[in-house]
């Protein structure tokens, strides 16, 4: 995720800043949502399945980590159950 935020700072022209300072930024935020959103349309999502509103916070590598972990773990019961 900082990788990301990093890199819109740059297409926005937005002074580099702490990490929390740009999570709270709403141009970033508005750019999230709108990539998000573009992905969403693109992937054949309805509007109600769409994301309307991004919450950007500052995580820790090591909740990044345990989040990948249970994110994959579910990704393959859930495979198994279809």
């Amino acid at each position: 995720m900082p990788d990301q935020i990093l890199k819109i700072t740059k297409e926005l022209k937005i002074r580099k800043t702490k990490l929390e300072v740009l999570c709270k930024n709403q141009q970033i935020n508005q750019f999230y949502l709108k990539s998000v959103t573009d992905l969403g349309k693109k992937e054949g999502l309805h509007t109600f399945e769409q994301a309307h509103k991004v919450n950007i916070e500052p995580v820790s590598l090591l909740f990044n980590i345990k989040l990948q972990a249970i994110v994959s773990y579910h990704k393959i019961s859930f495979q198994e159950s279809y």
